[in-house]
């Protein structure tokens, strides 16, 4: 177990740093077990956490729900993680940490987490035009999601070719934030920012890949 990975900043720590910002959870308990929980549904981010970390952890596959969860308890560890502000029950109260190097990286592994790029269809009746009916326009869209309003805003003035006075956040339903940009040149750039200088071992593969065709097709 690398017990000093979170020490310094490296594009490894920040990428697996953003990620257990999206998806992960600290306990502390009476009994002093420091404990860090990873959840996804597919155990390949996991398994490179798990890599990286250099921990013997087993990954588990809840039958239930269908997720895997990787626990490490590990009190250096997380004592690391509470020095970036995370902390138990964090989703409504995370700010972005102040003591982050590489941003691309981190937000990237945020994005890995609670990230989504897609394409939209958007169904409008063109007034101006003699042809009937309704049309149908398709849009890219990049969106990231978290309950936390302040760490949305902050996460966004990192991100480049972004205008700091348009209003990019959106309230969803219950207590989640949606921050998203829309349209070929901003998801163009923002998947350049994103995977530059990234490599498969820190990214997710399926994510990563339908970045590239979005921004390219």
């Amino acid at each position: 177990m690398n017990e000093n990975f979170f020490k310094a900043p490296s594009p490894e720590r920040e990428w697996v740093l953003g990620f257990i910002f999206a998806d992960g959870c600290i306990s502390l308990t009476k009994n002093i077990h420091f404990t860090l929980g990873l959840a996804q549904k597919e155990p390949e981010i996991l398994q490179k956490i798990k890599n990286l970390l250099q921990t013997e952890a087993p990954i588990k596959r809840i039958n239930k729900t269908g997720c895997h969860i990787l626990r490490i308890n590990n009190k250096k560890l997380v004592r690391d993680l509470l020095q970036f502000g995370l902390h138990p029950r964090k989703s409504l109260t995370i700010e972005y940490p102040e003591n982050i190097k590489y941003h691309s990286h981190f937000i990237r592994g945020f994005f890995d987490g609670d990230g989504c790029v897609s394409l939209i269809r958007y169904q409008y009746t063109n007034k101006i035009s003699l042809d009937k009916g309704d049309k149908i326009k398709l849009y890219r869209a990049i969106t990231f999601h978290s309950a936390s309003k302040q760490f949305l805003i902050e996460l966004c003035n990192h991100l480049p070719y972004v205008n700091p006075f348009k209003n990019h956040l959106r309230k969803e339903k219950g207590n989640c934030y949606r921050l998203g940009f829309y349209g070929k040149p901003f998801v163009e750039k923002i998947v350049e920012f994103l995977y530059k200088d990234s490599s498969d071992e820190i990214r997710l593969s399926r994510k990563y890949k339908r970045c590239v065709l979005q921004a390219e097709n």
